[in-house]
């Protein structure tokens, strides 16, 4: 007497694989999304401290030009053509602190993405230099 053969076990374990290998598929899919994200947000974070750096050179070359006293006044650097397409703005607003303490802060944005910095000058006998720098988002 010879046993029936097994089909149903093969169709079982085939349905079994192939649930797997979709879910494996699902995750993938997944996982490089996120990515694609994360690498995008990293370009535009990369893009945001370079907007700082021009930033700062900028309140540098602003702090220079203040007397004994520092002087309050905000103003926006114009920025070029590909990065105002993004909707990235700079913009920059001074303030005393004290008769010989100063800070400018920065707030730089790309669409939707925002970080800032506050810069900090004394003032000495050679005039206005920066002191230290507290980044913020």
């Amino acid at each position: 007497m010879s046993c029936p053969p097994r089909r149903g076990f093969a169709i079982i374990l085939a349905i079994a694989m192939m649930a797997l290998a979709s879910a494996t598929i699902v995750v993938l899919t997944r996982q490089l999304g996120f990515e694609v994200t994360r690498t995008r947000l990293a370009v535009t974070d990369a893009q945001l401290r370079q907007l700082l750096v021009a930033g700062g050179r900028d309140a540098v070359a602003h702090a220079r030009e203040w007397g004994k006293e520092a002087g309050v006044s905000d103003w926006q650097i114009d920025l070029p053509q590909p990065l105002k397409t993004q909707g990235a703005t700079l913009m920059l607003g001074s303030r005393p602190v004290s008769p010989t303490m100063a800070e400018i802060r920065m707030d730089a944005q790309i669409e939707d993405r925002k970080i800032s910095q506050t810069l900090h000058f004394s003032h000495a006998a050679g005039g206005w230099a920066p002191t230290d720098a507290e980044l913020g988002r």
